[in-house]
């Protein structure tokens, strides 16, 4: 068995170094093609037509990569190659000396009568101007190689995203931060600061910071997503809504429920322009909208929000053959909609709602889910509330087979349900096996936390408590109670067990606070955004 703290242990990340990714366009020099060499007076005449065509392809190509960079939004820094500064290299490779011979003179001036070729001759060379032009053009660019640097430098960006990702779901949160970091610059390198692609970046970035617990550092990146999307993007675009839904989000988390609330509405307002009502995005900020409602204590609004995004989302479930993963968002809205009966104390309610929930989720995410277990685990509350005992040692058990299958039998998160299960026994009065699961889970904390550790110590008191019970003698009425719970006798019509209230309540003896079991910690399920590749 491993020590209950090896579970939370992050894995170090080896550190990715980023790299600049530049534009480089390959160019070949003009050769003589024919192989024969041209004289001095050739050469210089290609050399000024070859220049003259360099600065003229350098124009109309900055100009033309300008204009679409700037329609883009995109930099045209460094997005050309221009070879008129490299003139000088690319004609040596072009100009050949004249060769000596009994035959060289003067070139001959030019005939128009005798000549069909209107060209340029010397010792014996004729060079048409399409010729000349044809095979000496400084137009025929090698892209190939520019191709390969951008495929390249694609995958590279990749590899960081996926292994950000992947640090962000091991919880290595300083190491995902890093990495997402590291993307926002390359991409404002490559394509300048007002690209989609940068914003892109900055969202993935606000998310990560946000799991990370820096909410200044969040909602610093969402804004400047938002600014740049809305620039280079227009204001109704689906992108546009998708900040506005993260930075609702992050107010949240800030507690400044006002300014969440009119981002939120800004998003829903733009989503129903585009989409219609009638669309599961737009449940979902409706979702986030109560969620708002219910964090700050409004539970009245926040129910009122929650119904209509479940009207939404069944009626568009209603239209499917089967549950597909785009309906998991309803399973959260059912779940805060439980968590406002569980408010109101209205258990039954509740578990209708977290049931509905739980099938959801059972059809579309791992046993062991966060999510799944934390809907059992209010279920199984529900039923110890509603004095349901057998029910709430079913959905407890249920939770502690997914616990130990995908946490490990020695995570402290197990040994938490088995002490719920111990203290719903203790409801039913079964000492002996309260006892014996106390037992063996105080033995667990003392091994691997210390005889000094807070858990360890409450539980030691728990157990020596129900080992005080086991050993007295109780009064005859507490005996004849206990008695008779013990038996198991049910209502015909709830097929609840009975506690035989009619004899009195156990003597105070018995109601101690530390077999109660607490609540579990709610807060409201939003509908997040997923992280993409920018």
């Amino acid at each position: 068995m491993h020590s209950p703290s090896s579970n939370y242990s992050q894995s170090q990340a080896t550190s990715v170094q980023s790299k600049s990714f530049e534009h480089d366009v390959a160019y070949s020099d003009d050769e003589d093609e024919d192989g024969d060499g041209v004289g001095v007076a050739a050469a210089e005449m290609k050399a000024a037509r070859a220049a003259w065509r360099s600065r003229k392809a350098c124009a109309n190509r900055d100009a033309a990569t300008g204009s679409v960079a700037e329609s883009r939004g995109e930099s045209t820094t460094n997005s050309s190659f221009c070879l008129s500064k490299d003139i000088g290299s690319a004609f040596k490779t072009s100009v050949v000396e004249p060769t000596s011979s009994s035959n060289n003179s003067q070139p001959h001036k030019h005939n128009n009568s005798n000549s069909n070729n209107n060209g340029i001759e010397q010792q014996g060379s004729s060079f048409s101007r399409s010729t000349l032009s044809d095979e000496y053009s400084l137009e025929r660019f090698d892209n190939s190689a520019a191709d390969q640097k951008s495929k390249s430098n694609e995958q590279g960006i990749r590899r960081i995203h996926n292994d950000a990702s992947r640090q962000l779901k091991k919880r290595n949160f300083d190491v995902a931060v890093s990495l997402f970091s590291d993307i926002v610059r390359i991409h404002s390198k490559s394509f300048g600061e007002w690209h989609p692609r940068v914003s892109s970046a900055l969202h993935n970035l606000s998310i990560a910071k946000l799991q990370a617990g820096d909410l200044d550092g969040s909602i610093e990146a969402v804004e400047d997503a938002l600014e740049k999307r809305r620039l280079s993007l227009g204001e109704e675009s689906p992108k546009v809504v998708e900040t506005l839904v993260q930075m609702g989000i992050i107010l949240a988390a800030r507690e400044e429920w006002d300014d969440a609330l009119e981002v939120l509405g800004e998003a829903l307002e733009i989503k129903e322009d585009i989409n219609g009502s009638d669309n599961l995005e737009v449940a979902k900020i409706i979702n986030n909208i109560g969620c708002v409602h219910y964090e700050s204590g409004s539970y009245d609004e926040a129910a009122l929000s929650y119904q209509e995004a479940l009207e939404i989302q069944e009626a568009l479930l209603d239209e499917e053959e089967f549950i597909g993963p785009e309906f998991l968002c309803m399973s959260s809205t059912l779940c805060n909609m439980a968590f406002i009966f569980i408010e109101k104390q209205r258990y039954r309610k509740a578990i209708d709602k977290l049931e509905d929930a739980l099938t959801i989720q059972q059809g579309l995410l791992d046993e062991g889910h966060n999510l799944l277990l934390g809907t059992l685990d209010n279920i199984a509350f529900c039923h110890l509330r509603e004095k349901n005992y057998d029910n709430a040692i079913k959905y407890y058990k249920r939770l502690l087979k997914a616990q130990k299958l995908s946490l490990g039998s020695d995570h402290i998160d197990v040994s938490d349900t088995l002490i719920k299960i111990a203290k719903v026994y203790l409801k039913l009065v079964q000492f002996e096996k309260a006892h014996k699961i106390l037992t063996a889970v105080m033995k667990f904390h003392e091994k691997y936390l210390g005889r000094e550790d807070r858990r360890a110590i409450r539980t030691r008191a728990l157990a020596n408590s129900v080992h005080h019970h086991l050993h007295s003698c109780p009064s005859v009425r507490d005996a004849l109670i206990i008695g008779l719970r013990k038996q198991g006798m049910r209502n015909p019509i709830t097929n609840k067990r009975l506690e035989f209230q009619f004899l009195g309540e156990l003597s105070q003896e018995y109601n101690i606070v530390q077999w109660e079991i607490k609540r579990p910690v709610n807060s409201s399920k939003m509908s997040g955004q997923r992280i993409s590749f920018a």
